[in-house]
């Protein structure tokens, strides 16, 4: 199976930004009263982020977490930092932190 779900999630994430786009585009300009569908073209757009967020998601926890286990594989990083890694999957300020870390600029 190897990096099966994550390439569908990837594609999937990409699908739905391109969709978002060709929309926007499409519909820029126009009056809400040319919108075909019952839902709003708001609750489309925001239904399309929801799904291509999640889908991304999937790939980019996964990728930290290799990530993880090959930086302890190899012993840069003492036990410790394994919580820098866990929180970098729970949000942007993880995120953040474990990029000012491994590339060494913020201490």
């Amino acid at each position: 199976m190897g990096w099966l779900p994550e390439l569908v999630c990837c594609c999937l994430s990409i699908a739905c930004l391109v969709v978002i786009v060709v929309l926007l585009k499409t519909y820029d300009g126009r009056r809400l009263a040319d919108w075909p569908l019952s839902v709003s073209l708001n609750t489309l757009i925001a239904f399309l982020a929801a799904i291509c967020q999640a889908a991304l998601t999937v790939p980019l926890t996964e990728g930290l977490s290799q990530l993880k286990w090959n930086s302890f594989a190899r012993g840069e990083k003492p036990l410790a930092e394994l919580q820098t890694f866990e929180d970098a999957k729970r949000g942007p300020v993880g995120s953040a932190v474990l990029l000012c870390k491994r590339r060494g600029r913020c201490g």
